[in-house]
């Protein structure tokens, strides 16, 4: 989000949300995007974030925040000593109950914090609570109780011969307590899950593992007196981190309470969670260390014979890092979930059967446009280098009574290897996609398009590992409505047998030196990979494109720019291939074709007839994703009665993205998006720029080095900005306690909006995140476009929100 305004105690956004963070009492916050130039953090310098607070029901300062570092750089971001977010996520706990009187008491440990809230507690002569992890139960010599059950992680341990307290199937978290005679507590997992304490007997004493989505269930003692700590867990979050989330706490130990001999009883304590690192930038360079790791969990100390159990590890954390290049390290960019702790008994120190369980790893997700180095073992890559067209449409322009469309205009941008065109069209009606409107123009053949197949005849296509076929659907897209195809069989439908299997098609030579783009319409039944197309004189593979599929099932039209391609190379085109790079893909190609549109920014002529509505649509290009073209100022000359006169057309329309946020003046309604990987274009007040691989930001914070160790939420390190309520990324509980200070949140700002926490009910949209702007700044946070989804206690309600469709939490 970027903020477009500051009024009091309003923040005011320029584009709605696009995710959904309520559940009634979840936690949201708030937090600047410093958008930096370059970033250097010095040789043997930490810098972090602050410490999770977790929310206690009020309005607070610093309740429901800290544990999230996310800015941007326009330039480099070089990490010689360290950023990290080591132990600030989800809390583990140490309550250390007090002595009691005479007999064999024992107290349970807590369970550890999770996404769905805090761990239950552990019981003394009673049961273990219910929680995000269960609590172990206590005990004492004629009495036994159950271990809590977990909501979204494992059970706490239990004493008696029976199954300890239940972990969740559903979802993975804390989780996984081990059983002992004395009570152990729950524990921490993610990513990779934890281990549960695992006392002498092993199964099945100990907790039982979780796996992917699920946690373990508290372990139970049988028929063998002994001791166990705070246990592992089972994973949950994205690959993709399109959800970002804490790590999981790890669970208490359980400890002895007996105040007649022994007085000096200590639980380990559960470790605490790593928690979140988002870096955006053209290059990210790690040579000193970028850490998201869980925190190990504590001893447990006792005296004499008897035992006091170690706590278990905190889980790893998220790290997302997105750039055209990425240096991360094999070794050097970590989410390592932490170690149990040990127990202790004197007569055998450290006391391995009582020890606490290791805690699960977090996740890495890495987004590059041009080359990644390094590979850290938990990271999941994912490429960026197909973003190299966009193509929007504006709304219907109302051109009444006039006589004629003389020219478009318009302001660009244009670095090398990029381009701009524009196509218009006219209609009668408010209703663009009615069907009662002209085609775009212009489209004249031979001056521009030329017509290389219309897949039309499937026998024309040759398969290797793919089976060719005659099209069996039909196409129907909105703004390309003079485009579509309504006779099944007019289109070629190709099924891969194997990865890159391909189809081939041999054409009489065609000259396409004078066309910008060659075109094609797609469709694939797989995004988790990439098609390809490719031309040549001789071969069909002498060049080129890989194309990322913007939506399953979906079909798109894809504009590659060819101007890079020698006009030699392009003056006798024979072979034209399709790939696809998925086994078993189904994918469905039409109308390949050489395109060319308007191109002259200082005015172009239009063709389109004079009607009551007009509406344009613009295509920006580039050869080279680190060169990205910007429009402006889109102005149309008409006449009518009145005279000729030209009229301001920045009047275009934006769907929602996560990263890519709209503005009140010149928003889009992009063609083709990958909603997952964000839109193609980011827009300002007047302007609409193809993006590279990723949104860098504006670069308005300038360029810093990081010298001494600190908060990113606490500390001023941009040059002539001082904010009172903290540092370059302040945050705020979703609801503002009160107005923010001078120099905190100004218009032009980015903030992120992310839901941190839910409840033990309620948590689906725990993990959402978004970046958007900002129009004022109070106790309510208002959007100029509606919301796109639901913040309530369900997936798809309002429910204890409040809110109408234009207001966040």
């Amino acid at each position: 989000m970027r903020v477009s305004n500051v009024t009091s105690q309003t923040v005011t956004f320029t584009s709605a949300k696009s995710r959904y963070y309520g559940d009634g009492l979840s936690d949201e916050m708030l937090q600047r995007v410093p958008n930096y130039t370059d970033v250097t953090v010095n040789s043997s310098i930490n810098w972090y974030p602050d410490d999770w607070i977790q929310p206690d029901g009020t309005i607070n300062n610093g309740k429901g925040e800290g544990g999230v570092i996310f800015f941007r750089a326009t330039g480099s971001v070089s990490i010689n000593g360290t950023i990290h977010a080591n132990a600030k996520g989800y809390i583990g706990f140490q309550d250390d109950d007090p002595n009691y009187g005479s007999g064999n008491y024992s107290a349970g440990g807590n369970g550890g914090e999770s996404l769905c809230g805090i761990g239950g507690a552990g019981g003394y002569i009673a049961a273990g609570a219910n929680g995000a992890a269960g609590g172990g139960s206590g005990q004492n010599t004629t009495t036994s109780y159950l271990g809590g059950n977990g909501y979204c992680g494992g059970g706490g341990g239990t004493s008696l011969n029976t199954s300890g307290g239940v972990g969740s199937t559903t979802s993975g978290g804390a989780g996984g307590g081990g059983a002992n005679h004395y009570g152990g507590g729950g524990g921490g997992g993610y990513g990779i899950y934890g281990i549960g304490g695992s006392p002498t007997g092993g199964l099945p004493y100990s907790g039982i593992n979780g796996g992917t989505n699920t946690s373990g269930n508290g372990g139970y003692n049988g028929v063998n007196s002994s001791y166990a700590g705070g246990g592992g867990g089972g994973s949950y979050g994205t690959a993709d981190l399109s959800k970002m989330f804490f790590g999981s706490a790890g669970g208490e130990g359980g400890e002895y309470t007996n105040t007649v001999s022994y007085t000096s009883s200590i639980s380990g304590k559960g470790g605490d969670g790593g928690g979140i690192v988002s870096i955006v930038a053209n290059s990210v360079t790690v040579l000193g260390n970028l850490q998201v790791n869980g925190e190990n969990g504590g001893n447990g100390g006792a005296g004499a014979a008897y035992v006091d159990a170690g706590g278990g590890g905190g889980a790893g954390g998220s790290i997302r890092v997105a750039g055209d290049s990425l240096n991360l390290g094999t070794t050097k960019t970590t989410v390592t979930g932490g170690t149990g702790g040990n127990g202790y008994a004197a007569s055998t120190t450290p006391y391995a059967a009582a020890a606490g369980g290791t805690a699960g790893n977090g996740r890495i997700a890495a987004f590059y446009g041009t080359s990644l180095v390094g590979s850290p073992a938990e990271a999941v890559s994912y490429s960026l280098s197909y973003n190299t067209y966009a193509a929007y449409v504006s709304d219907e322009i109302h051109t009444p009574s006039s006589t004629a469309l003389n020219n478009i205009s318009w302001t660009e941008n244009l670095p090398t290897n990029t381009e701009i065109q524009v196509q218009t069209r006219s209609g009668s009606t408010p209703d663009s996609t009615d069907g009662t409107w002209e085609a775009w123009k212009p489209a004249t053949l031979t001056t521009n398009y030329k017509v290389l197949e219309t897949a039309d005849t499937h026998t024309n296509w040759t398969g290797s590992n793919m089976t060719v076929a005659e099209g069996d659907i039909i196409r129907n897209i909105d703004y390309y409505e003079d485009e579509d195809e309504s006779t099944v069989g007019n289109l070629t439908k190709l099924t891969a047998t194997a990865s890159n299997g391909y189809a081939e098609a041999t054409i009489s030579a065609s000259d396409i030196s004078t066309y910008q783009y060659l075109t094609a319409w797609i469709r694939s039944s797989s995004t988790s990979g990439s098609v390809k197309l490719g031309i040549g004189e001789a071969a069909a593979t002498e060049n080129e494109i890989t194309v990322y599929i913007d939506g399953v099932n979906t079909w798109q039209k894809v504009y590659w720019d060819i101007s890079a391609i020698s006009s030699t190379a392009r003056d006798a085109i024979t072979k034209l291939r399709v790939t696809s790079v998925p086994n078993s893909a189904v994918v469905y190609i039409d109308n390949i074709k050489g395109e060319n549109y308007l191109s002259n920014a200082a005015g172009s002529t239009i063709s389109s007839t004079a009607d009551e509505y007009m509406q344009y649509r613009f295509i920006l290009s580039t050869t080279d994703t680190a060169s990205t073209p910007t429009l402006s100022a889109v102005r149309i000359n008409l006449t009518n009665l009145s005279g000729t006169y030209t009229v301001d057309a920045d009047r275009i329309r934006e769907i929602n993205s996560e990263d890519y946020p709209s503005v009140s003046r010149l928003t889009v309604v992009e063609k083709n998006l990958d909603s997952d990987r964000r839109v193609h274009v980011s827009s300002s007040d007047n302007s609409v720029t193809l993006n590279s691989s990723v949104d860098l930001g504006t670069g308005n914070d300038g360029s810093i080095t990081v010298t001494s160790d600190g908060s990113i939420n606490v500390s001023n390190i941009i040059t002539g900005r001082s904010c009172g309520d903290g540092g370059d990324a302040v945050n705020y509980n979703v609801t503002l306690e009160s107005s923010p200070s001078t120099g905190c949140l100004a218009v032009g700002d980015e903030v992120l909006l992310i839901n941190l926490r839910g409840t033990n009910t309620a948590f689906g949209n725990v993990g959402n995140y978004e970046t958007l702007r900002i129009s004022s700044v109070g106790q309510t946070i208002t959007f100029t476009t509606s919301k796109t989804k639901y913040y309530g206690d369900g997936l798809s309600d309002d429910t204890n929100i409040g809110l109408d469709a234009a207001a966040s939490p």
